[in-house]
């Protein structure tokens, strides 16, 4: 089926890389997820002492502490902890908040919708639909509605004056639903009172004394009239996964009280797959649907998300302490008790028959495929980001606010687009040379991304400028001798005179132990007999906002001075772009260097034509010197084919790549084991980015799939006269296969 632009469209590279469901209780809301929630209810109340490790705190009344809380381990994604209310936050005195805090004041109980204590360490935003109040402390950044009738006190925000918003334009939370019931028709008459091992299915009440163990023999649905338990001494929940990967679900038609309690995980699973319903009303118990509460000795510990829509839930007794790793929910009260330390685990749900161990890297748009300016991977930075953070993962650079950036520009427009790109509305800089290539590369806040979509007349195309890859291994070896040149160099007594080279990775000295290698004869410079001259580091990598490069480019330094201790040596970073390692490479060159070597990889690098890179290893074979590079070192980590185009599935327009050789078969094998994985799909086309004649006319596609079929996301832009790539990263929880 032709398109509107009259190219066959394909659709080349479904993966059956099955997705996290989290179903059939959790739903996704506007700009927040139910299982963004650590914790969420109509009130949080959290006393002095306690730990929420990670995970968002949500309540749509009031958050409220009575004593220094800390919420959040850091401000990576994967740690952090941010506070959303729909009303209300009222901090006490000495709280951390590593994440935003965010209050839409829409029932305002307190008279500020954001009222926090002395003492406060605010790491990100405080945003507040009206007057914030924060006595005494550190807050990096402060957003108020515009109008004399809204007001700030407290300490200046590191990040600059407060910043007036109007009201429609603050990125206010919209807070997502709560879960959704299962109903309870019925249960059993079967008791527990003692040591038993119990398979799914229905039973009566559950009355523990103490020093008691109940297994959960298998995964499934296991339904309880209630659970009341008692003694001095924990019992215990043992969650018996038998090595197969399911879910516990537990049901239960009355209050949950736990009181002194240990858990036990065996053969497989964890807590991201245990849920527990509580229909409760806490009549039983204090008004407590879920208490876990070990008295005033001992402790108490649970695991996996609670779930309690009629009453509240007490984690904690004040004094002993209480563990809790999971999520909480409810359409009441949360009370969180001193001397209480909260993990986050959301519930994973696999039931349905999919692989919950592969998770996006970013929220992909809901029909896998975007068709603007700024795509997939920045259309959802934009639709989803919260807050000033500044981090780096697999997809995306961002230092407060700001995001790493290459925008490909039509061709003609370079200085009008790049004049244009510094004014107000957009707010670009600390751009980065690429060389005279036609793109611009550099910084862009996050908030404005969704303008240049409107800029289609000068810019072809954006993209995050994705972090390089190493190509180095995990095992330190003794290259000199490896390669025998040890024997060369001392047979012929050469070592290495009149010869320069050059090294590019991703630091030099970013560890700073660059001086301690020249003092213990590892690396050239002043007081080494063998050769004083030092290191010539044109540039080192310059992003240590982040972390620390690994210094990997004086590891490979180390090695040419054991081969050849006389050469002089030199150092560019290439871990800042593409354009900018390519420029680097020229640099080098230029620099007097006659042998250069590198270990990156660029995923946006071309497979099929040279890239910039390649063509700067040409200028420098052209000047009859020597470039040896790593990037072949992926070759065994790849699929390569002629298009053979069979019917697409789904319905869908266009065809599928056909991988068999000898049948039809859409689909093929993989293997993960735990990590974050990048694939990059390309075809044999021309890039418009590298001014080729004939940029791609076809538009390629990949999807992650079910088990029968059904897409479940993907990341793809319109590729028609752009260049010929896709890029997927997800996240790999466990050791699983799929289907690509």
């Amino acid at each position: 089926m032709n398109s509107k632009h009259g190219f066959q469209k394909n659709l080349l590279g479904f993966l059956l890389l099955i997705l996290i469901s989290v179903a059939p209780f959790f739903s996704k809301a506007q700009n927040l997820r139910t299982t963004d929630m650590v914790l969420y209810g109509k009130k949080v109340q959290i006393a002095s002492t306690v730990t929420v490790l990670k995970g968002a705190v949500g309540a749509r009344s009031l958050i409220l502490t009575t004593g220094g809380v800390t919420f959040g381990s850091g401000l990576d994604s994967a740690v952090r902890s941010s506070l959303y209310s729909d009303s209300a936050i009222v901090l006490n005195n000495g709280n951390v908040v590593n994440g935003v805090v965010k209050a839409n004041n829409s029932t305002i109980t307190t008279g500020l919708p954001i009222n926090i204590g002395s003492s406060a360490t605010l790491k990100d935003s405080v945003v507040g639909k009206g007057s914030i109040t924060i006595k005494a402390g550190t807050v990096k950044r402060v957003f108020l509605p515009t109008g004399s009738a809204f007001t700030y006190s407290g300490p200046t925000p590191t990040f600059g004056p407060v910043d007036r918003v109007s009201i429609n334009s603050l990125k206010l939370p919209v807070m997502p639903p709560m879960p959704t019931t299962i109903a309870i028709s019925s249960v059993g008459t079967v008791n527990i009172t003692k040591d038993t091992v119990i398979t799914p299915g229905k039973f009566g009440d559950i009355t523990l004394s103490g020093g008691k163990s109940v297994t959960l023999s298998g995964s499934g649905t296991y339904i309880f009239k209630s659970i009341k338990n008692a003694g001095t001494t924990n019992n215990t929940f043992v969650f018996d996964f038998k090595d197969v990967l399911g879910n516990f679900i537990i049901l239960v038609q009355g209050d949950v009280n736990l009181s002194k309690n240990s858990f036990s995980i065996v053969h497989g699973g964890g807590a991201r797959y245990i849920f527990l319903e509580t229909l409760g009303t806490g009549s039983t118990s204090n008004g407590n649907a879920f208490n876990l509460d070990p008295g005033s000795s001992g402790d108490s510990k649970w695991v996996g998300t609670v779930w309690a829509p009629n009453g509240n839930i007490n984690l904690g007794t004040g004094t002993k302490s209480v563990s809790f790793t999971g999520a909480a929910f409810t359409n009441n009260t949360i009370n969180i008790s001193s001397n209480t330390t909260i993990d986050y685990a959301p519930y994973i749900d696999v039931q349905n028959g999919n692989n919950p161990l592969i998770v996006p890297s970013f929220e992909p748009q809901p029909t896998g495929k975007v068709d603007n300016v700024i795509g997939p991977q920045l259309q959802s930075l934009f639709d989803n980001w919260d807050g000033t953070a500044t981090y780096e993962d697999s997809v995306f650079r961002v230092i407060n606010s700001d995001v790493l950036i290459d925008i490909i520009v039509i061709k003609g427009q370079y200085t009008t687009l790049f004049n244009l790109l510094q004014t107000s509305p957009y707010g670009m800089h600390d751009f980065v040379s690429n060389g005279n290539q036609d793109i611009i590369t550099g910084f862009y806040p996050i908030v404005n991304l969704d303008k240049l979509n409107a800029l289609g007349a000068y810019i072809s195309y954006c993209r995050p400028v994705f972090p390089p890859k190493k190509n180095n291994g995990v095992t330190t070896t003794n290259g000199d001798i490896a390669q025998r040149s040890n024997v060369i160099r001392n047979g012929y007594l050469t070592y290495g005179e009149n010869v320069t080279v050059g090294v590019l990775s991703d630091s030099y000295n970013n560890q700073g132990l660059a001086g301690s290698d020249v003092v213990n004869d590892d690396l050239p410079g002043a007081g080494n007999a063998t050769n004083p001259d030092a290191v010539n580091v044109l540039q080192d990598y310059p992003f240590t906002i982040f972390s620390r490069g690994s210094d990997e480019g004086r590891a490979m330094l180390q090695t040419v001075h054991d081969v050849a201790p006389k050469s002089k040596l030199a150092f560019r970073t290439g871990f800042i772009s593409e354009g900018d390692f390519a420029l680097g490479i020229r640099q080098l060159s230029d620099a007097g260097c006659d042998v250069i070597i590198d270990d990156i990889t660029y995923i946006t690098e071309p497979f099929f034509r040279d890239g910039f890179a390649a063509q700067s290893a040409n200028y420098v074979f052209g000047q009859n010197k020597t470039y040896i590079s790593a990037a072949g070192n992926f070759a065994g980590q790849s699929y390569s084919a002629n298009f053979k185009p069979v019917a697409a599935p789904n319905g869908m327009a266009g065809f599928a790549h056909n991988f068999s050789p000898g049948g039809t078969d859409i689909y093929q094998q993989l293997s993960f084991a735990p990590g974050i994985y990048t694939i990059a799909l390309q075809w044999d086309n021309d890039f418009y980015s590298l001014s080729q004649a004939n940029p791609t006319p076809n538009d390629l596609d990949f999807y992650l799939v079910d088990n029968n079929g059904a897409i479940l996301f993907g990341m793809n832009n319109n590729n028609f006269h752009r260049d010929p790539m896709e890029i997927l990263s997800f996240q790999v929880l466990g050791n699983t296969t799929c289907l690509q």
